[in-house]
């Protein structure tokens, strides 16, 4: 009885340690603020609370700055290890 549970336990903590976790979140919000400070531009939105610095370069700040202007919500990945936004579509 012992060793069928050792074996179980041992085949579920093996199963769960392969299972590997989301590179990346999405979120689905309007964006509140873009500001430049010191050469970096950081963008902040109505509900979710971080605030994000970019270079200003990336592909995707046209649609940020339409979502702030038309005040629509835009769909953004953010990677989980560096937490910076990787994709923006949207408005």
């Amino acid at each position: 009885m012992k060793f069928i549970l050792m074996t179980l336990l041992m085949i579920s903590h093996i199963s769960w340690a392969q299972t590997s976790a989301p590179k990346s979140q999405s979120f689905t919000d309007k964006v509140y603020k873009i500001e430049n400070v010191n050469e970096k531009v950081r963008v902040s939105f109505k509900l979710h609370p971080s605030v994000y610095e970019l270079t200003g370069n990336e592909p995707f700040m046209d649609n940020l700055k339409q979502s702030l202007k038309l005040k629509k919500p835009v769909k953004f990945s953010v990677e989980q290890h560096t937490r910076k936004i990787i994709d923006v579509k949207g408005p």
